[in-house]
C-alpha cells in the first residue's frame, strides 16, 4: 500500500498531535499539591480502643495526632470526646503520668487491676506521658491484673 505525499503529511500531523496532547496530560500534575497536604492532614491521627476486660469496649478512630502527641494526650482527646471520666496521677519528668481509672475502672479499693497500653502490638515500656505517636499508630489500653503479653 502506498501512501501518498498528501496522506503522509496528514498521517504524521494526526501523531504530532496526539504527541502534544499526551505531553500535556504528562506534564500537568493530576494531583494539585494543596490536595496531597490535605490528605496527609485526614491520615494524621491514631486509632485508640479501651478493653475493661469485662466484655466492654470502647474506640475511638480520628485521634489528632502530630509531632508532640503523646500516648496521654491521645487518651485526654479520646475522653474528651467520648464524655469518659479519667482519672491519673502526674509524677513529674521523670516517671511522668499513671493511669488510676478510666470510666471509674477500677474500681475504688481495687488495687489488684491497672490500665496497660500497647501501641501497636507493643507492649510499652514507658509511661504514656513519654511515649510519642506517630499516624496511623494503634494505642490499645486494657484493664489488668497483671502484665500481658498480646
Amino acid at each position: 500500500m502506498r501512501l501518498s505525499i498528501q496522506q503522509l503529511i496528514l498521517l504524521i500531523l494526526v501523531f504530532l498531535g496526539g504527541a502534544l496532547i499526551g505531553a500535556s496530560f504528562l506534564a500537568s500534575p493530576t494531583i494539585a499539591p494543596t490536595t496531597v497536604l490535605e490528605i496527609d492532614q485526614e491520615q494524621a491521627t491514631a486509632s485508640y480502643l479501651l478493653d475493661f476486660g469485662d466484655g466492654r469496649v470502647k474506640t475511638l478512630h480520628d485521634v489528632p495526632v502530630s509531632a508532640s502527641t503523646t500516648v496521654f494526650d491521645g487518651l485526654e482527646y479520646m475522653a474528651d470526646s467520648l464524655e469518659i471520666d479519667l482519672q491519673y496521677q502526674d509524677y513529674g519528668e521523670g516517671m511522668g503520668i499513671f493511669v488510676q481509672a478510666i470510666d471509674g475502672m477500677p474500681e475504688s479499693g481495687d488495687t489488684m487491676s491497672w490500665w496497660q497500653y500497647w501501641v501497636n502490638n507493643e507492649y510499652a515500656e514507658v509511661g504514656p506521658s513519654n511515649f510519642h505517636l506517630e499516624p496511623g499508630d494503634v494505642v490499645m489500653w486494657k484493664l489488668t491484673a497483671g502484665q500481658l503479653s498480646i
